[in-house]
């Protein structure tokens, strides 16, 4: 009885622990997703920056 026991606990820590590991994957995923997304962003701000300044030339810079 003991035994069956501690193999239910055994195979319920080895689901954890292959869960925890699924988790892990994904959020390592995420991270670079995220990661990507923002050096994204950073560029359409920069090129929306640029546009604003070919619309809109600022008097000082105009040689």
């Amino acid at each position: 009885m003991m035994s069956e026991a501690l193999k239910r606990i055994d195979s319920t820590l080895e689901q954890l622990r292959l869960s925890d590991e699924r988790q892990q994957v994904m959020l390592r995923a995420l991270m670079q997703q995220t990661e990507t997304n923002a050096a994204m962003l950073r560029k359409l701000a920069d090129h929306e920056t640029r546009l604003g300044n070919l619309e809109n030339p600022d008097p000082k810079n105009a040689a």
